[in-house]
């Protein structure tokens, strides 16, 4: 919430109606000026504030109105049961309600389904995730809460955008992509048959795990690992690398008709994980 006010915005944003103010009739000092803040605060934002999320004009403003000091304010207590009593009152005067775990849930869904095709800013998503809480008039989960919502929207598109495209790939497409993750034996000699002067082949970070680790790899490691320094032999095995990329670019096809926006985020998303690189 903005912190500056100008009188208008306070007069139309923070001035208690009748109803409203039968709300305070039988609440005084802090309580009172505490119970006024939240009320308003929650008419706008359709959630309730920490202390610090109230502007001083505000307080100020609606301290008048209650006819209470504003310096009370800072006796208003925050947790117990006083205000969650307050709360109870405020979703039942604005037709709200808590959360349920199936909320959450229907959220989540909400989420992957209309949101994360095209937008995967967890900002974004919790930007959207509050105006739907808001037309749902369910009160918004608590911050922990919102990032496991937000964290299983994610995952679960994620699981559909896989499943989508592969039900797509044909099965030679199917089968290029499992070479990429099948661990196979790695090679006893540089690629044209020869040793690297002066002894073994210089070897990236990736050669060296593979070879303590019994010398198998997946050609997906290979492509994420350091080729090296850059000799005859490393340049040879690069280019190997390319073309067997090449030859199973075929299953991009299969992509091809889901959101660009998505595709964009997911390599997005991608390139951000360190270690890897994408095309």
């Amino acid at each position: 919430m903005r912190r500056e006010w100008e009188i208008e915005d306070l007069i139309e944003c923070w001035t208690l109606d009748e109803e409203e103010l039968a709300l305070l009739a039988n609440k005084s000092g802090a309580t009172r000026l505490g119970f006024g803040l939240m009320l308003k605060f929650f008419e706008l934002e359709a959630r309730f504030p920490r202390r610090e999320d109230l502007p001083r004009p505000a307080v100020e403003f609606m301290a008048g109105q209650v006819k209470v000091d504003a310096a009370l304010f800072a006796s208003y207590d925050w947790s117990g049961r006083t205000i969650e009593y307050h709360r109870a009152q405020i979703r039942k005067f604005h037709d709200f309600r808590e959360p349920t775990v199936g909320d959450e849930d229907k959220l989540a869904d909400w989420l992957a389904t209309k949101i994360c095709p095209v937008e995967m800013s967890r900002d974004r998503l919790r930007g959207a995730l509050l105006p739907r809480c808001r037309e749902d008039r369910i009160e918004p989960p608590k911050t922990s809460r919102i990032e496991r919502v937000l964290g299983a929207a994610e995952a679960m598109f994620e699981r559909n955008f896989t499943a989508a495209t592969v039900q797509r790939l044909s099965f030679e497409s199917v089968g290029k992509l499992e070479e990429l993750i099948v661990a196979e034996a790695a090679p006893t000699t540089p690629v044209g048959g020869q040793d690297a002067p002066g002894g073994d082949a210089p070897q990236g970070d990736g050669q060296a795990q593979a070879a303590a680790s019994g010398g198998r790899r997946a050609f997906l490691q290979e492509l994420k690992e350091d080729p090296g320094p850059l000799q005859l032999e490393t340049l040879l095995a690069e280019i190997v690398k390319l073309e067997r990329v090449k030859a199973a670019r075929r299953w991009r096809c299969a992509t091809s008709r889901c959101g660009g926006r998505a595709r964009r985020a997911r390599r997005t998303r991608a390139s951000s994980v360190p270690g890897r690189r994408t095309s």
